[in-house]
């Protein structure tokens, strides 16, 4: 049997892709080896689909798991839009089903952070986001918030902003200007948390830049929590406020991508916790 062109996947051909997936992901988290290639060729074999069809829907489950709050995904596999939708709820399924999956995520991100000297990649942003309307109306249940999971990690908070001060000074010598590459200051530590950035650095021609860094072992693709002090001080410099993503941390290879200006124009806010008080008004 070949395959036809743009004929939607069957339940069993979704069965087999999401099965392959997932002993992709458990391999890929307990870091025992897999070779990609070689699963995709099964998948193949048992639905007849090509190469790059089971490429696409393999990414297709990326972009599922995103959305459902998995704290990771096969790397290499680059979530993808327009998932299936019958491949959205078999992918949304065999979530609920594997608790040792996210409980070997949630073991990754509480491992301790590395002390060792930290080189960072400069990378391009990615242009995939996980999507709000998804964050807003999933119904899947969460055991896990890996957002907060990051967000809460001081030790990877302050190891990647410590990488980024490192990161400031070298470039500022590079260029050859010493004296400004001597004033880049860690303010989250000199100064205190609650300004609204972690490190004062400056742009070549002298001006201030304010950095707030958010560091995560995950892929670039993977989000971030930021809390409304920092959206309002971006709002307030937005010329100078600039957000570093560190991500892949502990990797060979960690990298990062910036984002110059306010918040809520160089990302897409999803409001997920508000401060709640009774309110004096209700009668019920």
């Amino acid at each position: 049997m070949t395959e036809e062109r743009g004929a939607p996947w069957t339940a069993t051909e979704i069965d087999d892709v999401v099965e392959s997936y997932f002993r992709m992901l458990r391999a890929h988290l307990t870091e025992r080896p897999y070779v990609k290639l070689r699963e995709n060729e099964l998948v193949q074999q048992r639905t007849s689909r090509s190469h790059g069809s089971v490429e696409r829907k393999f990414q297709n489950i990326s972009a599922v798991l995103m959305d459902l709050g998995a704290g990771d995904f096969v790397r290499g596999y680059v979530p993808l839009r327009n998932a299936q939708h019958a491949l959205r709820d078999a992918v949304s399924e065999r979530w609920k089903q594997e608790p040792e999956i996210e409980a070997l995520m949630r073991a990754a991100a509480k491992e301790p952070v590395a002390g060792a000297r930290l080189d960072l990649v400069w990378s391009q942003r990615p242009t995939f986001t996980v999507e709000p309307s998804m964050m807003d109306h999933r119904r899947t249940p969460v055991r896990t918030d890996f957002l907060k999971l990051d967000a809460d990690n001081r030790d990877l908070g302050l190891a990647g902003e410590r990488a980024v001060v490192s990161l400031e000074r070298k470039t500022l010598r590079q260029l050859g200007l010493d004296r400004l590459a001597s004033q880049v200051e860690h303010v989250s530590q000199t100064q205190g948390d609650g300004l609204g950035f972690d490190v004062l650095s400056f742009a070549p021609d002298g001006r201030e830049k304010y950095i707030e860094v958010k560091t995560t072992r995950k892929q670039k693709q993977y989000p971030f929590l930021v809390t409304r002090n920092e959206l309002q001080f971006s709002l307030d410099e937005k010329d100078s406020f600039h957000l570093y993503r560190v991500f892949d941390f502990g990797r060979p290879k960690a990298g990062l991508f910036a984002m110059q200006g306010a918040l809520d124009s160089t990302c897409l806010l999803t409001p997920t916790v508000y401060a709640a008080r009774p309110n004096p008004n209700d009668s019920r």
